[in-house]
């Protein structure tokens, strides 16, 4: 019997991966509504208690454990083939069709899917046996024996010295993050970020990006309060120069000063300030 091609499209581990890949592309390409839209779609559909969070959080579990015995990962494997089975599997898929379509509206050339990811063999192995675990009799079992045994073989060899250990080192430094969905999110999106295109985002701005998608309010609030804070010093001290062409400053100032209503945080004040952060940039050259 052959074995069906797993589809990435069906995949909560991988297109977790390919939405934040996507985020961190736009913010190079200074398409900052894409960005943020996308980063609305992390915070719908994978937040804590919603049906792709809970494939997720099984996933990841599976790609970052390491054993010490074959027997150990037998056990491991055994408990989490129980576990997905316990899923609900008509609310996960249902959320995936709803995602695929949100995604669809927001980027219909599909070049989301067609980004390359970091350790996507791992990923699309993972990810396609938890969702075979729980689909039950709509899969191919010849496939399941085959991954069950790769799982298991990845359970005990662990982590390459260029693997996730990275990431899970980096979610140990974000002590006040609450646990699970939200701690991987930032995890993840924070290395793509910093590693790949921290040359071009600044501190701030990376910043500000992951308390947008953490979704706490009152951190938020700060940064954007901070971020403000920031610019308009950065702007006093420009105006102090000598040569400052200071009518077109004057105007900056007044409009970051009257940009002021954090009430109501929503994607277009994202996205200002985010241009505002720019300056500080501008002002380096």
């Amino acid at each position: 019997m052959s074995t069906r091609k797993p589809n990435k499209k069906r995949n909560a581990l991988l297109m977790f991966e390919l939405l934040t890949l996507h985020i961190s592309k736009s913010l190079v390409e200074k398409d900052d509504s894409k960005a943020i839209a996308l980063s609305n779609l992390l915070k719908r559909f994978f937040a804590n208690g919603k049906p792709l969070q809970q494939e997720y959080r099984l996933t990841k579990s599976l790609v970052e454990s390491k054993v010490s015995s074959e027997s150990i990962a037998a056990n491991i494997l055994q408990q989490a083939r129980a576990h997905a089975m316990s899923l609900p599997k008509e609310l996960i898929e249902s959320a995936k069709t709803e995602l695929l379509e949100e995604v669809h509206k927001i980027d219909p050339t599909g070049l989301i899917f067609e980004q390359n990811v970091e350790h996507y063999k791992l990923y699309s192995t993972i990810g396609t046996l938890v969702r075979d675990w729980y689909m039950g009799g709509l899969v191919d079992l010849s496939r399941i024996s085959m991954f069950e045994t790769a799982v298991a073989k990845h359970l005990v060899e662990g982590f390459s010295p260029d693997s996730l250990d990275t990431e899970t080192e980096t979610e140990k430094t974000i002590g006040s993050m609450t646990p699970g969905e939200r701690r991987a999110m930032i995890a993840i999106l924070g290395k793509k970020i910093e590693e790949k295109w921290g040359n071009r985002l600044s501190r701030r701005q990376t910043s500000l990006l992951r308390e947008s998608i953490l979704g706490d309010t009152q951190r938020l609030t700060k940064e954007l309060t901070d971020s403000q804070h920031h610019v308009l010093a950065l702007i006093e001290k420009q105006l102090q120069k000598p040569g400052t062409q200071t009518d077109r400053l004057y105007e900056t100032k007044k409009l970051i000063e009257s940009d002021n209503d954090f009430s109501e945080v929503n994607d277009d004040l994202i996205s200002r300030y985010m241009l505002y952060l720019d300056l500080e940039k501008e002002f380096s050259k």
